[in-house]
């Protein structure tokens, strides 16, 4: 199951030491669909609302998120016409990575305080489609990502160029 990682789980970063436990650790540099946002000692990903339509909510189950990354992935990939996405200004830098465990999974879902059906989670966890750097190919994945209310709350500001740094 793929996750487009964007903060402290990208390869060098603080809490990468999480994703290189696995034996196919290989980060891939990837493009989301969005505005990065500064929260202080944290950003947050918000998705582009053309894309808002067709984002699929998770679970705290690794076997059902499995299955629904690979059903999302058939039925969007036929909804959204590729050369639309990439014309969108609003992008964030970040990595796609393979988590092959129901326990990572857990795992990454606790970091992020994600709870399935929880409206007090700080971050929802969704299925979006990002660009692959290295293949130019779009390709679906798991995100976690905040709403614009929650966003507000915290007086976040937008990061211009994407990346956090």
């Amino acid at each position: 199951m793929k996750v487009f990682v964007y903060k402290t789980l990208k390869q060098n970063k603080g809490n990468d030491y999480i994703l290189r436990q696995q034996d196919n650790y290989s980060p891939v540099p990837a493009i989301g669909y969005g505005v990065l946002y500064n929260l202080g000692s944290f950003p947050c990903f918000v998705i582009t609302p053309f894309l808002l339509g067709f984002t699929i909510q998770g679970t705290n189950d690794y076997k059902t998120d499995s299955k629904f990354l690979e059903l999302a992935g058939q039925a969007i990939e036929t909804k959204i016409n590729s050369k639309h996405l990439d014309t969108l200004d609003n992008t964030v830098h970040g990595e796609l990575i393979e988590v092959g465990s129901k326990k990572l999974n857990g795992y990454l879902d606790s970091l992020e305080g994600y709870i399935a059906g929880n409206p007090r989670s700080l971050y929802s966890k969704v299925i979006s489609v990002f660009k692959n750097s290295e293949t130019n190919k779009h390709e679906m994945a798991w995100v976690y990502v905040m709403n614009m209310a929650t966003v507000r709350q915290f007086g976040a500001h937008p990061i211009e160029n994407g990346k956090w740094e």
